[in-house]
């Protein structure tokens, strides 16, 4: 179990019980560490993002070191490499446009100081709210 966010609310600390979404992600990273297998750390990482977002579709691309490429997504869904780029040098997530015409949510996947990969979300149904947040 999570330690319970505290909110401070004119000086005094209050617990807050996490929300059920909040205890979903952290289920589904628990998960994702505890397990070996790179296919099921990458199902577990989309069937999360698909339950907390409304995206049309959802691909998670590795990226091979010796390549510096990113395989294993839907090919239709990946950005292209001045795109990739912008990603991994920015602290928010951008919902651009995308070469066929979807708009996409990109995120980039790393541990300290090294790209692992990236989450791409197919967001053309409802770009202008996510834009907005």
């Amino acid at each position: 179990m999570p330690d319970f966010p505290v909110k401070s609310d004119s000086g005094v600390f209050q617990a807050m019980a996490p929300t059920k979404e909040a205890m979903a992600l952290h289920d589904a990273g628990r998960r994702v560490f505890l397990t070996q297998d790179p296919a099921e750390m990458v199902q577990i990482l989309a069937e999360a993002v698909a339950t907390y977002t409304r995206a049309h579709a959802i691909s998670v691309f590795l990226r091979d070191p010796a390549t510096d490429r990113y395989g294993g997504g839907d090919p239709g869904l990946l950005p292209e490499a001045a795109v990739i780029q912008f990603v991994f040098e920015e602290e928010s997530p951008p919902t651009i446009p995308h070469t066929d015409g979807r708009f996409i949510t990109v995120l980039p996947l790393r541990v300290p100081q090294q790209r692992v990969g990236l989450l791409v979300l197919d967001v053309t149904p409802v770009a202008e709210e996510v834009a907005r947040m």
